[in-house]
């Protein structure tokens, strides 16, 4: 490595970057990502981390610009394309041939000179490459080397290739989502790679933790199959407690504990309404709000055990209730009243008709000119930190924009050797 990046990096180890107060880490200025990751989970989690002020600088290759723009046109629109800005907001972009001996070497030196590698190939993908956390480790003895994959490092599938629904489908999830009579579906997006994205990105902020505390790296394995079944919570306590399997039930609780519950059928086309009533107070509050009518005062809805079991006659009534009304009038209604409520919102809700997302700042304009009306909003930050908040400070970068800060200012290239690098197709 160049001698000026030895001495860089050498700085940067002595120097803390990370600010412990207390139990709680203040925002990641001064840390710095190296960023191998695609698709989404990956991505998501190292965007989490740019969001709250770490610099996270994507690795990719010298042909992605090509590829950017294409995507971005596929859209209608000048730039970088709508996917692309939401999960690689906040960051910078560096474009490296891996394959030449000098761009392996840029590799290298910015991995040294980071605190954080993270990646989510196939697990062994960066070992064969010469860049596992063993190999990691000559560079930088502290590293944070993150590798969030389907199914982890160690095991029977540990190589065997993952995408979105195979692993909903492995973890459990499909299994349980859907009617009793239907076979199981997918949730309508690949939620295993939120789930993986969002335990890399909080892991990482663990080890930085224990770095600050001990001055030791370490390397975290992150199994989106066990990510994933981790949140069917009382579905897997059910049969590791009392052997029972679990099966989809739809929008029914699969004991008394709520009724109503469900999704009901509301005015407009395709407009659905969400209740559940789980206390008597709730149901004599759901009563009132529907007018008291006198079906609501029948024998065999006199307790939450009778409205269960009689639970699609109930439904029926509460059909002919929701049926005249808006998803949203249904809404405010019952939640006037004190009975949980919601619309079903489909994306047109969210983005341009939720009054509380608007309130609260959440839709964002990170590739937007001024005068750019049309431009496509993105999600915000979802938690609202009082003392060290994330902010979005720029879009996603287009492939390379950042080949000269990356390769001149963090790792001290000459601007002779990047012009090299450039025309030989090194960047």
């Amino acid at each position: 490595a160049d001698p000026r990046l030895r001495r860089r990096v050498e700085e940067q180890r002595r120097a803390p970057v990370v600010l412990l107060i207390g139990a709680r880490l203040a925002r990641l200025e001064g840390v710095r990502v190296a960023d191998f990751t695609w698709v989404w989970a990956g991505p998501f989690a190292s965007r989490l981390l740019a969001d709250f002020g770490a610099e996270v600088i994507k690795v990719e290759r010298p042909d992605a610009r090509a590829q950017a723009l294409a995507r971005a046109q596929a859209f209608g629109r000048a730039g970088v394309a709508p996917g692309a800005n939401a999960l690689n907001r906040n960051k910078r972009s560096l474009t490296v041939d891996w394959k030449d001996p000098r761009g392996m070497a840029v590799v290298r030196d910015l991995i040294a000179s980071s605190d954080i590698v993270i990646e989510n190939f196939s697990a062994g993908t960066m070992e064969r490459v010469g860049l596992g956390y063993e190999q990691l480790r000559a560079l930088r003895e502290d590293i944070i080397f993150v590798s969030l994959s389907g199914f982890g490092h160690t095991g029977p599938w540990s190589r065997f290739v993952s995408y979105g629904p195979t692993l909903q489908a492995l973890a459990g999830l499909i299994d349980l989502t859907g009617y009793p009579d239907r076979p199981g579906v997918g949730v309508g997006e690949a939620y295993p790679d939120v789930h993986g994205g969002l335990n890399g990105a909080l892991a990482a902020m663990f080890a930085l933790a224990h770095r600050e505390r001990t001055g030791e790296g370490q390397f975290i394995d992150v199994a989106q199959l066990q990510t994933t079944s981790a949140t069917l919570g009382g579905a897997l306590l059910e049969y590791a407690v009392n052997g029972r399997v679990r099966t989809r039930e739809g929008n029914a609780l699969p004991e008394p504990l709520a009724a109503p519950h469900g999704v009901y059928p509301c005015g407009g086309d395709d407009r659905w309404c969400a209740i559940a009533v789980t206390t008597e107070h709730e149901w004599r509050a759901f009563r009132h709000a529907l007018g008291d009518p006198a079906w609501a005062y029948e024998p065999a809805f006199a307790t939450m055990a009778e409205r269960f079991t009689h639970r699609e006659a109930l439904d029926a009534h509460i059909a002919t209730w929701t049926r005249e009304r808006a998803p949203h009038e249904a809404m405010v209604a019952l939640q006037a009243a004190g009975v949980p409520a919601g619309a079903v919102q489909d994306t047109r809700d969210l983005v341009d008709d939720d009054p509380q997302l608007a309130h609260r700042g959440f839709w964002s304009h990170p590739a937007a000119a001024a005068d750019d009306e049309a431009a496509p909003r993105f999600e915000g930050i979802p938690a609202t930190l009082s003392r060290s908040p994330g902010r979005i400070e720029r879009a996603a970068p287009m492939p390379g924009a950042d080949n000269e800060y990356v390769l001149g200012t963090v790792l001290g290239r000459s601007p002779e050797q990047i012009a090299e690098y450039g025309a030989d197709g090194v960047i």
